[in-house]
Parts: C-alpha cells; structure tokens; sequence
C-alpha cells in the first residue's frame, strides 16, 4: 500500500465527508476509522465498508444512507462527492493501487491548502457577534449555524448510551476496542437506552433590542427540536404567541426568516413579566411538567415592575425540572447583570448564560445533554 500519510488523509476525508452529510463523528470514531483501515481490510472492500459502517454510522437513518455515501466519496459515483482528479486515477493505474486508498490527491491538496484559512474562517465566525456581523458574514453565518447546529441534535438525539450491563451489544465500540489486540474482540461493549428524554419549552424575546439575535436564537429553537420528547415553543415582546406549529413546518431557514418577520408581537417594546404570566396561565398546563427543560432567551431589558417579573420565573421554576435563561448581553464585555429585573430573577433560575454567538449556543450541549 502507500505511505501512512495518503491513507490517513483518505480516511480523514471521509470522515469529514460524513460530518458534512449529518453523521456525528467525532475524533473517536475517526481514530477507530484509520486503525480499522490498518488491519488489511482494504483488500476486500465489503469488509471495510462494514466496519466502517460499524464505526461510524448511529441509528436506522444513518446506518440505511451509509453504503449510498461510501460509494460516493470512495468511487465518486454520486455527484455528492467531489470527482477524483485525472491525475489521481492515472497515479492509482501507474502504481496499481485502488483508488479507493489514495482518494482524490488533488482534492486532498486543495483541502489541505484551503484548510487551515477555512479553519481559521471559521472559529472566527463561531466567535462573530450577531450583532456585529456584516451583511455577508450574516450569510455565512446562516449556513455555518445550520450545520453546527444540525449536528448538535444529532449528536442529542441518540438513543443509547454505553453501559456495564448485559444489554445490547455496541458493534461500534466493541471493534474500536479490539483495533489494538489486532482485531479479534476480546473486550465487548454494551448499551442500553437512556432515560426517558425531557420536553423543552423555549420563550424567545422578540423585542426591538433582540432584533439582531432573534433569528439565529429561533434557530438554535428548532434544531433543539430533535432532541427532546417534545418541545413547545413561544415568542414574546409586549404580547405571547405561540409558535409551535410554524416552527414543526419550518424546515428551510427561509420559512424560520419569514417567520422572524411576520409575527405582530416582534419590534415592540418587552413585558416580560405579563407575558410569561400568560404563559403559566394558558400554556403551563400542557408545556410544564418536572420533565420539562425551560429556555427563556431573552436580554431581561423588561419595562414592568421587577417583582413581577421574579414572581412569574420562580412560578415557572417550580413546575420544571430546569430553567435556563439565556442573555445576548453576556457576550458584551464588562457586561455586569445590574438591571433590577435581571437581579430579580437570577435566585430563580439554574443557569444564566450567554447567547450572543455560535459558540456561546453550541457550550449549552452540555448544559442540556445532562438536563
């Protein structure tokens, strides 16, 4: 075979092929993806296909669209995946080395090129305020959200989680584990399912002050979506509306910009505590439960009386199983939460946290993957 290099770049390039396409792979199954190409199952590319298979695809969904992109990335029979150059076909002809091991060496060239300046591009998007963000870094900013946020779900949404007991067996770790005894499976891995999965009730302002975040945190709402039971979502200034069904029949970011922008409740002034009082009083019954995780996102810039304000977040907290709210004003610096609703309603709340960014968005995974 070639040298290590080429076939480490091959298996990396699929990798983030697959992360491309939805697949949540981390630097885990991409380690367990190159030992796996190591034990010489190259040589018979049915093999190879199931162990990657085994190693990188979770769920039904992934799992039934797999054999489509392997072929794809590896033969570029699907217009899906970048064509393999001439010059990369006339090397594997040469050498007589299956394309399926040097990939496209001229894609992989420019990948490479284009790689740490995308990189940086990037990060440096993830760390744009919404706020601060040019008209073309708005559109960048639309697609990178969508996929980050895509793949947060997903990796939200899995089902099952690794365990001790004698359950079910986990292929993917079991042949991860069996890489270093030169892959004859010794140590066996297990999961079972995860507990019941919680409902979210997510409260977005709306209000003229949030207008610069409002469509990027509706957003972060509804891929959110994927992960939980259920999830019941609303929006607010001076009024409550619910939004829930529009947000289920949004699935392109052009019907959630429109949605941003039709609503009469948006570009108001805010009563937040009149409108979460509305929302305990017509919505509670139904969206609140001690299985429920509670996001209000919102600046706390409030033009009721403070007491009532903290009155309607500690109603809310004692019917939830979480409350999170989530402030833009966070991501300011030398910001200080001295307004008097804010310092009103923090003893009532488990987290308060920043929501000015993608990275501020994408660090309450964790916050809600133990929720």
């Amino acid at each position: 075979p070639p040298g290590t290099s080429s076939l480490t770049e091959a298996i990396a390039g699929f990798c983030r092929f697959l992360r491309k396409e939805g697949f949540g792979i981390g630097t885990g199954e991409t380690l367990g993806a190159l030992g796996a190409a190591r034990l010489g199952l190259l040589e018979d590319r049915a093999a190879f296909r199931r162990a990657l298979r085994s190693l990188l695809a979770s769920g039904r969904q992934e799992f039934d669209g797999f054999g489509t992109l392997f072929e794809a990335y590896w033969t570029g029979t699907s217009r899906r995946r970048r064509n393999v150059s001439p010059a990369a076909r006339a090397l594997a002809g040469s050498r007589r080395i299956p394309i399926l091991q040097i990939g496209n060496k001229a894609g992989l060239a420019e990948e490479s090129e284009q790689g740490s300046g995308g990189a940086s591009a990037a990060e440096a998007l993830r760390e744009t305020d919404f706020a601060k963000a040019t008209p073309d870094e708005e559109a960048r900013l639309e697609a990178l959200a969508e996929r980050l946020f895509r793949l947060m779900s997903l990796r939200l949404s899995r089902q099952l989680k690794p365990t001790r007991l004698q359950k079910q067996l986990d292929l993917r770790r079991t042949i991860r584990r069996s890489v270093p005894r030169g892959g004859t499976p010794l140590d066996l891995a297990h999961r079972a399912r995860k507990p019941r999965r919680p409902h979210l009730a997510a409260l977005l302002d709306v209000s003229a002050s949030m207008d610069r975040y409002s469509f990027f945190l509706l957003r972060f709402i509804h891929a959110l979506g994927r992960h939980f039971a259920r999830t019941d979502s609303f929006v607010f200034s001076t009024r409550l509306r619910c939004i829930t069904h529009e947000l289920r029949q949004s699935r392109q970011p052009g019907h959630l910009a429109r949605l941003a922008t039709e609503s009469e409740a948006w570009r108001g002034g805010t009563r937040i505590g009149a409108c979460l009082e509305d929302f305990c009083l017509h919505h509670g019954h139904g969206a609140l439960s001690g299985n429920t995780v509670v996001l209000i996102l919102s600046d706390g810039l409030d033009t009721g009386e403070p007491a009532h304000l903290a009155h309607q977040v500690a109603r809310i907290r004692r019917r939830a199983r979480k409350l999170l709210w989530l402030s833009p004003l966070l991501g300011m610096e030398g910001y200080k939460p001295r307004t008097r609703g804010i310092q009103a309603v923090l003893p009532h709340v488990d987290q308060f946290l920043p929501a000015h960014n993608l990275e501020s968005l994408l660090r309450l995974e964790a916050h809600l993957r133990h929720a």
